[in-house]
C-alpha cells in the first residue's frame, strides 16, 4: 500500500489524474451499457478545452489575481487610480 504522505506533489498530481481517467472510463462504460439496454446509442463528446480557467496575468501582493479577461477588478482599478501602473502587476514567467 502506498503512503500518500511520502509522495511528492508531482506524484500526487499524477495519481489523481490517473484516478480521474479511470473513473471517467467507468462512468462512460456505465452510460453506454444503460443506453444499449434501452436501445439507444450515445455519443460522448470530449471537451475541446474552451471551458478552462484562464491563466493568471496580473497579481498583487495580497493574493488578488486577474486573468486580464473580462471586467477589470476593483482592486486593480483602485491601485491604478492611486498611481500604480498596470505593468507593475504583470506576472512574468521565467
Amino acid at each position: 500500500m502506498i503512503n500518500i504522505k511520502e509522495l511528492t506533489d508531482g506524484e500526487l498530481q499524477m495519481a489523481a489524474e490517473e484516478m480521474a481517467a479511470r473513473n471517467e472510463i467507468n462512468i462512460i462504460d456505465k452510460i453506454n451499457a444503460m443506453a444499449n439496454g434501452a436501445g439507444l446509442v450515445v455519443t460522448i463528446k470530449k471537451s475541446d478545452g474552451r471551458n478552462r480557467k484562464a491563466p493568471i496575468k496580473y497579481l498583487d501582493g495580497y493574493g488578488n489575481e486577474w486573468s486580464g479577461r473580462g471586467r477589470q477588478p476593483k482592486w486593480l482599478t483602485e491601485a491604478m487610480a492611486d498611481g500604480e501602473p498596470l505593468e507593475s502587476f504583470l506576472v512574468v514567467d521565467n
